[in-house]
């Protein structure tokens, strides 16, 4: 039996209302748009997968901005010393796997990072296999001086946020920081399968109203 996909969510379940946190327009304005960056003929319906052209967007600019509709995923990696940033519409959609473990936006082995209205959804209602333990929306490893205003996860098989010391999942090639100086503001976790949000290890965490 698979214990990781729900058909439907409880009828007696309701989300909370999502704000948007405005970021500042000297932010906003050194940011490289990703949408310049995926193919011609894109689509806007999180139908197609665009992680090698999102990904490189990310390696190769320090502040990058988001299109303003949702795309599919297999998993980013993000790096030392930028700045992500979420349109009002902006959403990574997991593409559906049968991975027991995923991470859908890692964090690993970097410092020095703020991330604007993350819109993240795993594939729990989706996946593809009967195992999925550790599926992570936002996976914190081995990572310092991180900031994430008003994180938004869902359906995750495993963890909506995690934040931990340990190198497991991460590439044999990163380095990784004394886990520590986390702040999360505002996070909204729903429906993640173990727990909205997982504090493993850390040295330094705020987090503030979730």
């Amino acid at each position: 039996k698979n214990n990781l996909v729900y058909k439907k969510l409880p009828a007696e379940y309701k989300s909370r209302a999502y704000q948007y946190y405005e970021v500042p327009v000297e932010i906003s304005k050194k940011g490289f748009e990703i949408i310049n960056e995926l193919p011609q003929g894109y689509l806007k319906d999180g139908s197609v997968d665009y992680t090698s052209y999102i990904q490189n967007a990310i390696d190769n600019n320090s502040v990058v901005i988001f299109p303003n509709f949702p795309v599919l995923v297999t998993g980013i990696y993000l790096k030392s010393n930028s700045t992500v940033i979420f349109q009002k519409e902006s959403q990574l959609i997991l593409k559906p796997t049968d991975k027991e473990r995923y991470q859908i936006m890692a964090l690993h082995g970097i410092e020095n990072v703020k991330i604007y209205n993350p819109v993240i959804e795993g594939d729990r209602l989706k996946h593809l296999g009967t195992t999925g333990e550790w599926g992570f929306g936002i996976d914190i490893r081995g990572s310092k001086n991180i900031v994430i205003y008003i994180p938004n996860v869902k359906n995750c098989c495993d963890v909506g946020i995690v934040v931990s010391k340990s190198k497991k999942g991460t590439k044999d090639s990163v380095k990784l920081f004394n886990t520590g100086n986390i702040e999360i503001y505002n996070a909204y976790l729903d429906y993640n399968r173990r727990n909205g949000i997982s504090i493993i290890g850390v040295k330094g965490l705020n987090l503030v109203n979730p």
